[in-house]
């Protein structure tokens, strides 16, 4: 069945009417923008398997022999949490209202902070261990 392209002439099947056309199993050139966009995390995705054995091994090494062990995960945000509501709801009367919504108080409050405490300290932590996982297993990185 002929294709109609763009500027409203037959093409038989599918071909292209320009040199560029491209033979059936030759992969797609990818933009340098377009790589430098979605390559890292084409080669996470990759690789998620190595990466996810890296993070567990990391997440038990870091925990191992302390008191609570992975319940410091859950207890350090909660702490921060509550530390820096009562400081900045309680003691300082910071309120963060929408416009137009009723929904302020220190619930709301807390609930914020939370998101942007937790959304923190993930980048946090990513940008200052990466560096050092990388160099503890830069034979695993050499492979890649």
């Amino acid at each position: 069945m002929p294709a109609i392209t763009g500027h409203h002439e037959r093409i038989p099947d599918g071909s292209r009417p320009d040199s560029r056309a491209r033979p059936a199993g030759v992969p797609v050139r990818v933009s340098g923008f377009a790589k430098a966009v979605f390559g890292p995390a084409s080669t996470a995705w990759t690789h998620r398997s190595l990466i996810r054995r890296i993070a567990h091994r990391e997440i038990i090494a870091r925990y191992r022999g302390s008191a609570l062990g992975f319940a410091w995960a859950v207890v350090t945000p909660l702490a921060l949490l509550a530390v820096y509501t009562f400081v900045f709801a309680v003691v300082l009367k910071a309120r963060w209202t929408v416009a137009g919504s009723d929904a302020g108080g220190t619930g709301a409050f807390a609930a914020r902070v939370f998101m942007g405490l937790i959304l923190f300290q993930i980048f946090a932590s990513m940008m200052t261990q990466t560096p050092m996982l990388l160099k503890q297993n830069r034979s695993l990185v050499k492979k890649v």
